[in-house]
């Protein structure tokens, strides 16, 4: 089990990656993109602008989770959409503590994001549906995603360590 799991967590095109990263390398911990959990079926999905189902959630979530289980100790960063209650739940049991850092912001300043971004296989038309599912946390750091990113790792890195 994880000593402690930070979550990163946003709309796609918020910023996870990159804050999560960054914050990972400051606190010299290990980073992992959930991204990189999905399933081939459910990247051509989202590819071609198909939501996932609950199920595809559900396995994609549980792949984190087993691996996370088998961290004895460490701490890792977690870039993840997370955007429901019942998510976060589930990838805060492999831990045994956790903190949640929440990358807000509007359609209107991510989707311009999204629509130029090619390296990723998110569709920009999922992004409405995204902030359809968006449950708020309430147990989490808010972070404005247009801020600087020196200004997140430095809000983030305050956040974790008052919290400890």
């Amino acid at each position: 089990m994880l000593k402690m799991l930070i979550v990163v967590m946003g709309v796609a095109g918020s910023g996870k990656t990159t804050l999560g990263r960054a914050l990972a390398s400051a606190l010299d911990e290990d980073f992992w993109d959930a991204d990189d959990f999905h399933s081939a079926y459910c990247k051509e999905k989202m590819r071609t602008g198909q939501r996932i189902s609950a199920e595809d959630r559900r396995d994609w979530v549980n792949r984190i989770v087993d691996l996370a289980r088998k961290q004895v100790g460490r701490t890792v960063v977690l870039a993840c959409s997370a955007l429901r209650a019942e998510t976060r739940d589930q990838l805060c049991i492999a831990a045994v503590c956790h903190k949640l850092i929440f990358l807000r912001g509007t359609y209107s300043e991510i989707y311009p994001k999204l629509a130029v971004r090619t390296q990723h296989y998110f569709s920009p038309v999922l992004l409405e549906s995204q902030f359809d599912d968006l449950e708020e946390p309430e147990d989490a750091l808010l972070l404005q995603c247009y801020q600087p990113l020196t200004t997140l790792v430095s809000l983030s890195l305050d956040h974790i360590n008052r919290h400890q």
